[in-house]
């Protein structure tokens, strides 16, 4: 990540981020997913899940 590079990162609708997360690039996160507190997230994440530690994606 540089100096004024922009990044665009799409969050669907009904999702609920924890405290401390970072959302890390150009990503989407789909609708009615959680993330939770400290998680790092460095991929796309499908509807419905739920995120956790770095990029642990639970299926819910």
């Amino acid at each position: 990540m540089g100096f004024g590079i922009p990044y665009k990162q799409i969050i669907g609708n009904n999702c609920i981020i924890g405290a401390g997360a970072k959302i890390l690039g150009d990503l989407t996160i789909g609708d009615n997913c959680v993330i939770g507190a400290n998680a790092v997230i460095t991929k796309d994440i499908p509807d419905n899940c739920t995120v956790v530690g770095f990029n642990k994606i639970v299926h819910r």
